[in-house]
């Protein structure tokens, strides 16, 4: 099991035995600096996907489709699908009951 501790449910971290590292972690931005245009994307981040996807400068890095897990709620949490019309792109597809799949307009 793996996950951000802020994105662990306790009862999660009761069930098994755990360790917790100190790791740095800094914008995908940071490490794609010369990157303008990507043509699919997945995010599976273990219940991070939010703070990804908001540390993503969408207006400077085009990217054509985002395949993101969304598993925070049943059904799929709104506030991740609120922030991606947000910038511009449409839900297109729920695939496998855990990802959300969206293609940014006009793309």
């Amino acid at each position: 099991m793996s996950g951000f501790s802020d994105c662990v449910r306790a009862e999660d971290l009761s069930l098994h035995q755990h360790k917790i590292y100190d790791v740095a972690c800094y914008p995908l931005d940071h490490f794609l600096p010369d990157v303008t245009h990507i043509d699919l994307a997945l995010i599976d981040v273990e219940g991070a996907e939010l703070a990804v996807i908001e540390g993503l400068n969408l207006g400077r890095i085009k990217i054509d489709w985002l395949l993101i897990e969304n598993v925070s709620v049943l059904g799929g949490d709104q506030k991740v699908r609120a922030v991606m019309a947000e910038h511009g792109y449409e839900f297109r597809a729920r695939i496998a009951m855990t990802d959300d799949l969206y293609e940014r307009r006009g793309a």
